[in-house]
């Protein structure tokens, strides 16, 4: 997969995430039996987070995908299930790490009275 293909992917990762934020804010709310809703902009508390994690997870795991399987040997249509399978789960799994950081601080911005972190 080229970088062109990976930075398209991020970025409409990170459009759906501009729209299916404020769904997320309110599910965070409701999870932690706060009042769902202040002012109009708490509805985007913590976009920046949700948008920086999207884009980055996105890219970790289309960009490391294609290196994962030639190293566990699933580069061809040939390959069975299971190496696929982990090939991706690799993938996925170095993404999921790589944006915890990202995935706390949306959580606290979306928890926190006017989006910030108390």
């Amino acid at each position: 997969m080229s970088l062109r293909q990976v930075a398209v992917a991020s970025s409409a990762a990170a459009l759906t995430i501009i729209v299916i934020h404020p769904l997320d804010v309110l599910k965070v709310r409701q999870q932690l039996a706060l009042p769902l809703l202040s002012p109009l902009g708490d509805f985007w508390a913590g976009i920046w987070a949700a948008i920086l994690r999207e884009i980055t997870y996105t890219g970790f795991r289309l960009g490391l995908l294609q290196p994962i399987r030639k190293i566990v040997g699933a580069k061809d249509k040939k390959a069975s299930f299971l190496r696929k399978f982990a090939a991706g789960s690799m993938a996925g799994t170095i993404g999921a790490l790589a944006v915890n950081p990202f995935d706390v601080i949306k959580t606290q911005m979306m928890a926190a009275q006017g989006g910030s972190i108390r």
